[in-house]
This record gives C-alpha cells, sequence and structure tokens, in this order.
C-alpha cells in the first residue's frame, strides 16, 4: 500500500499495481474531486475497457487525475480511471503514475517505494 496525496490532500491508501496500466479511483473519491472542481469536465478523456487481474472486463472513464504526491515527489496529469466496480481500499497506483519517474524500485526490505 502506498499513501499518495491528491491535489494537497494527504492520504489516499493505493495498492501499487504494476499490472495496471492506469491509476484507478473509486467511485466515491471521484465524485468527491468532481465536487471539489478537482476534475472537470475538460479533465475528461474517453472510456476505455479494462481487464481485471480475474480477467473481468470492466468499463473505466479516463480522466487527468489532480496532482498526486508520493512522499517528497509531486506529479501531474496522470491518467485516471472510474469504475463502479472499484472500492475505497481498491484503488491502484498504476503505470500512468509511475511513467512519470526515469527509475523506480521497491525496497523489500523497508517495503517502500523509490521514486528517481
Amino acid at each position: 500500500m502506498v499513501k499518495v496525496g491528491i491535489a494537497g490532500v494527504c492520504c489516499f491508501p493505493f495498492l501499487l499495481d504494476t499490472g495496471a496500466s492506469d491509476v484507478s479511483v473509486s467511485p466515491g473519491l471521484f465524485l468527491a474531486m468532481v465536487e471539489g472542481r478537482l476534475v472537470t469536465y475538460e479533465d475528461l478523456i474517453d472510456v476505455k475497457q479494462y481487464r481485471t487481474a480475474s480477467g473481468q472486463i470492466v468499463e473505466g472513464l479516463r480522466f487527468r487525475m489532480p496532482p498526486m504526491t508520493v512522499g517528497n515527489k509531486t506529479v501531474h496529469n496522470v491518467v485516471g480511471s472510474v469504475s463502479k466496480t472499484t472500492s475505497d481500499y481498491g484503488m491502484l497506483l498504476g503505470m500512468s503514475f509511475l511513467r512519470k519517474f526515469p527509475a523506480w524500485a521497491i525496497d523489500n526490505s523497508t517495503h517502500h517505494l523509490l521514486l528517481g
């Protein structure tokens, strides 16, 4: 699990998932970002089909996330998605976040995500 700040609000629990192409948020978090005007109509990208780890096909609305912070690293323009099947404890920190860094690793002794 990785604690992620979104638009300066800390911290939301995300599961690091290198098999996830995009960041995945729950409908509740997405609604809060829309209501707080952190995500607007201009941030919406498209609807995409995703295959879950269990092989299920789900549709997700893709959008541009507000700034995301892990540790002392903040990134912008990360692609996020929301699906009605994602729970508050099933949010995924996927490759659309990790690709923003030239290097990243997991320290197996401390279980920390290292971002380069």
